[in-house]
């Protein structure tokens, strides 16, 4: 027998370190180690402190906890850095806190060997405090660190009676003006006779009449096509829908003509019908309406024109005023101006503007958010933004200017698919508040003094929609001072949203790269195809000049018809249309302002000459959340599947976890879940979810229940019961957040409401002692391909809904634990065996290890959270390696449930090679199936090529489950350690699978870089890893590598596999 040599563990710190080491004769080794950390004998460095945090961000402005938490990081490089104490000084100024002066809080020395989330333990601290903070800490010799560079956090408003500002806005009910308007039609014949008429109406403009704004109100029984003056300006469809035209640009002095060309159509004759109203606002004058009636005229072909007839007036006849939904909404334009006559020292803005808005100074946009503020039930809560505007200010004359988009906020869908909650409409709250040297303040507040336009270029603006803009509209200089806005109207004081109002304090959204075009090709007359090349969300920006009045139209979605044209059906309801209006003024740039869309592709129609791509760009949006890792391998399929992983998670992270396209984009609870942890892997998502949680918890009802959709815009409840699996988010992340990141505040904060819900869940138990059938199941799993099932998959409902109860159980009993409550603690762990007892008398069939429907999603929940009996567990494997391997050929078949938990419990459970061959599959259903069909994103089916549109996106987390993190954890070998969480302790233990020759991932955990890279060339097997400071690693080696407790530094491991 060949005797294999022992594992060396070599410790460096730099490249010379390792190249001395590597090469010396060290001491005879203890347990097969060369050399060890301590026998370097090297001085030890003062720790490095770097990322100081306050509730897990850098430098946060205007938070609203009244005891923030306090991280850092020692990013010393030196073998063994450890900490044993700490201190932190926080000072309400940079030169108190320089004289090492914490007037607001001295720690002292703590001793403490943690560095995340160290509760601020000072003075209490008030509105708009200014807080400097800086950290020093002892290592394990005793010895202080020097002290770390200085940060700082602000307070926001933390009282209703801070804010001075009062809500501004114009509310508008534009169903409600059509009240003097008549439904008209053609005198000629009966009004329910299909076919086309034309009508008309004819007014004139005195040479004194300078027109500010002009807006036409238009329905339609049942189509129309709209000019002004000869110019075509818009179309219609839906008399349900309204249309609301901007029409400015298009009057003339003099003789103006309203043609409209409408059509009755059908199967047999309908009723058919017309109604408008005109709104003309004039400088210096008096409006003036034009209504639909007995003397507009009529033609059957547009060319002998007679009077027409009145049908009915606005409510009555056959179109109900309740059938009618609120038409499109123009941006509001926000602007005053204001003097400073002082030194200023500091000025700072708070800001809410609902449902999205932009803030601007002196002509200038304030910051590089999108889409503020974060999304939100409105009636539960909103969410103010704070800018430090120091730099924005000027000696003398200032203006602020806001524009306030529809957002969420205003967002009228009562009939679509899934229909969307309106708030009411679109309003603004903002105080700007300017500190003077010579000690005095003064705030510029939104009130009368401000004023408003509502006839900007933004026409409208929906996410599901899309959003117009007429260049020709813009207010050159309109929020810069001086501006004279003769025309502007005073805005009224309006209604506050119901919740309540809160800071922002996760990261915004922004446009985090520019992707360029691979293609432009003609796809039909006039029509053009750009490809990006990449599925995300976000907006396409254009480049081009064109004569003024040019339209162009931008309809995105991801994939193309077999005939090349654009596949548009998979949007559903949502039209996904942008149409920008050329000012002939250069080269114009644009994109929309207050919505995104998932797409690809776009197709173009009405571009002025050919476009190329340079003409274009993709901006990725989403929220800006800080990168923490990355992976990579020598199997390109699955760096590519990393790769489209990545994209989706950026798509579904916008403020709240959101699919990014068609008529839906909901928050729905069964998306996220285990599944975070691939995200956070890749990015920190703990303020993302902490937001999240605290959405959720909002959205439980009187009677202790969650919805399976968080109560932003809709609520869905499953067949009218409670679900229990999709729901269960709102346990699975805050127990997931104390190992994850080291952080129990989270369950903490929201263990009432969980303790509340999943006892209101056991209430629901059957007398057998499970839960019944309800929820949505594992939802898209393989047995739905070709719709041979329903959508919620083959695995019993009931066996999922116990599982996740059983599980829900022991995460309150853990949290009970943590939070003293003993009797809670004893409940839970009580209903927890209880439910385990029913679940397998039920679902269990012991001779055959084999639970009832036999699915990979039955058998994987059931090993996962610890369901299955000890003297079985070897059976109950056998029968899901089987499944996967025998019955369906190396193939999954789970959906969303299972797939959050199948990875990872295939390597516990001693079987990684077989989760290797799902990862690297190639034929369906598989992900390298989807690749191989030239997706760049996750299909939210494993059929999406083959079924009809409707329910099936091409850029959804459905099916990717928790594959991401298995790559991290598994290939890489970097996984934490629920026993010290926040990975202050964790273990690198790689699997060498199929055919990969390397792999390598870093991930920045909560104290510090993790880095684990290998390579194996023949036999010989090579592992650096990275430990950062204050850390301990337990790294377990292929081959006879053999299992090491290392501490902090560079580490090579070499072993020879078998």
């Amino acid at each position: 027998m060949k005797h294999n040599p022992p594992v060396r563990r070599i410790a460096i710190t730099s490249l010379v370190a390792l190249a001395l080491v590597a090469n010396a004769s060290p001491a005879a080794p203890r347990d097969g180690v060369g050399v060890d950390a301590a026998e370097l004998k090297e001085p030890l460095p003062e720790a490095t402190l770097t990322r100081l945090r306050c509730d897990n961000a850098q430098n946060p402005l205007g938070i609203d906890h009244a005891r923030p938490r306090l991280s850092w990081i020692d990013s010393s490089s030196k073998v063994g850095q450890r900490q044993s104490a700490f201190q932190i000084l926080v000072a309400s100024s940079p030169a108190l806190l320089a004289k090492g002066k914490g007037d607001l809080w001295d720690s002292g020395r703590v001793v403490s060997d943690e560095s995340i989330g160290k509760v601020y333990g000072g003075k209490p601290l008030a509105s708009r405090a200014r807080c400097y903070w800086k950290v020093r800490t002892w290592d394990g010799k005793g010895k202080a660190s020097s002290w770390s560079g200085d940060a700082f956090w602000t307070m926001g408003l933390l009282k209703p009676a801070d804010w001075k500002a009062h809500w501004i806005g114009h509310d508008e009910d534009t169903t409600t003006t059509f009240r003097q308007a008549q439904w008209i039609w053609s005198a000629e014949g009966d009004s329910t006779s299909l076919g086309t008429r034309h009508f008309r109406r004819i007014f004139d403009l005195g040479p004194g009449q300078k027109v500010a704004r002009a807006v036409l109100d238009l329905a339609v029984d049942n189509t129309y096509a709209l000019s002004i003056n000869g110019r075509k300006t818009g179309t219609g469809d839906n008399w349900m829908k309204p249309g609301r035209h901007q029409i400015t640009p298009y009057l003339r002095p003099g003789k103006n003509t309203i043609e409209i060309e409408a059509a009755n159509i059908g199967a047999s004759p309908n009723p058919a019908g017309l109604i408008a109203h005109l709104r003309l606002e004039f400088d210096g004058g008096t409006p003036f309406d034009i209504v639909s009636d007995a003397s507009w005229e009529s033609s059957a072909d547009g060319t002998a024109w007679t009077k027409g007839k009145a049908l009915a007036p606005f409510g009555q006849g056959p179109w109900s005023v309740g059938a009618m939904q609120s038409g499109p909404l123009s941006a509001r334009y926000l602007r005053r101006d204001f003097k400073v006559e002082k030194r200023v020292v500091r000025a700072t803005a708070y800001a809410c503007g609902l449902g999205f808005f932009d803030l601007s100074l002196n002509g200038k946009k304030v910051s590089d958010h999108v889409m503020d503020p974060v999304l939100s039930d409105y009636d539960k809560a909103s969410y103010y933004v704070t800018f430090d505007v120091t730099k924005q200010l000027r000696a003398g004359e200032n203006a602020v200017g806001v524009v306030l988009g529809n957002g969420r906020y205003y967002a009228p869908r009562p009939t679509a698919t899934t229909s969307t909650q309106t708030f009411g409409y679109p309003k603004l709250l903002l105080q700007l508040e300017i500190e003077y040297a010579d000690g005095t303040k003064e705030s510029v507040v939104t009130d009368e003094r401000w004023r408003l336009d509502r006839n900007g270029p933004i026409l409208e603006s929906n996410e599901y929609d899309g959003e117009a803009y007429d260049a020709r509209l813009e207010k050159r200089g309109w929020d810069m001072p001086g501006f004279a806005g003769t025309s502007w109207e005073v805005p009224n004081r309006v209604g506050a949203p119901l919740g309540s109002l809160r800071a922002q304090t996760m990261e915004p959204m922004r446009v985090t790269q520019i992707v360029r075009p691979v293609s432009v090709r003609k796809s039909g007359p006039g029509r053009f195809l750009v490809d990006m090349g990449q599925n995300f969300y976000g907006t396409v920006r254009m480049k081009a000049s064109g004569p003024r009045g040019t339209q162009v139209r931008m309809v995105s979605a991801y994939n193309v018809n077999p005939d090349g044209s654009l596949k548009t059906a998979d949007n559903r309801t949502a039209l996904s249309t942008d149409v920008y209006t050329f000012k002939g003024e250069g080269v114009e740039v644009w994109n929309p302002r207050f919505r995104g869309q998932g797409y690809r592709r776009v197709e173009v129609t009405g571009f002025p000459g050919t476009p190329t791509a340079a003409h274009f760009e993709g901006l990725v949006i989403h929220t800006d959340m800080p990168r923490v890792g990355d992976f990579q391998c020598s199997n390109e399929g699955i760096n590519r599947l990393h790769s489209a992983l990545r994209w989706g998670m950026r798509s579904f992270m916008r403020s709240a976890p959101l699919d990014p396209d068609r008529d839906e984009r909901q928050p729905w609870t069964g998306d996220p879940a285990k599944d975070a942890e691939s995200e956070a892997f890749n990015f920190d998502v703990s303020s993302f979810y902490t937001k999240w949680m605290d959405d959720i918890g909002a959205s439980q009802r009187p009677d202790g229940t969650l919805p399976d959709v968080v109560t932003y815009w809709n609520s869905v409840i499953f067949n009218g019961r409670p679900g229990v699996e999709w729901p269960s988010v709102f346990t699975i992340i805050p127990d997931w957040f104390i190992d994850f990141y080291g952080d129990s505040q989270l369950g903490r904060s929201h263990y009432p409401a969980m303790r509340t819900w999943v006892r209101t869940m056991n209430g629901y138990t059957l007398p057998d002692g499970t839960l019944p059938a309800t929820s949505f199941g594992d939802w898209c799993d393989a047995s739905t391909m070709d719709g041979k099932t329903i959508d919620h998959g083959s695995t019993p409902r009931e066996l999922i809904s116990t599982a996740y109860q059983y599980n829900n159980c022991r995460i309150v009993a853990r949290l009970a634990k943590l939070a003293g409550e003993k009797s809670d603690e004893a409940d839970f762990s009580r209903w927890a065996e209880e439910l385990k007892a029913a679940f397998n008398q039920k679902f269990f069939d012991p001779t055959r290890g084999s639970y009832l429907g036999e699915t990979q999603c039955g058998y994987v929940l059931a090993l996962k959270f610890g369901l299955v009996p000890d003297e079985y567990r070897e059976k109950v494997i056998a029968n899901l390696v089987d499944d996967i391997m025998v019955k369906h050929d190396g193939h999954l078949t789970v959906g969303l449930i299972g797939m959050q938990w199948l990875m990872q419990t295939l390597t516990e459970v001693g079987h990684p090679e077989v989760a290797w061959t799902l990862a690297t599959q190639t034929t369906r259903p598989s992900w390298g199936y989807m690749l191989s069909k030239g997706a760049t994103t996750i299909w939210e089916r494993w059929d999406y090529d083959t079924r009809d549109p409707g329910m099936n996106s091409e850029n959804l987390l459905i099916q990717a489950g928790n594959l991401d993190a298995w790559f991290y954890q598994t290939l890489a070998g970097i996984d934490y350690d629920p026993a010290k969480g926040g990975f202050k302790r964790f273990s690198i233990r790689p699997h060498v699978l199929g055919d990969l020759t390397w792999a390598k991932a870093h991930f920045d955990s909560p104290y510090g870089r993790i880095e684990s890279a290998w390579k194996r060339d023949g036999k010989r097997f090579t592992l650096d890893v990275t430990v950062p400071a204050n850390t301990t690693a337990t790294v377990v080696v292929p081959g006879n590598g053999g299992k090491h407790e290392v501490g902090p530094g560079a580490h090579r491991f070499l072993a020879d596999l078998p």
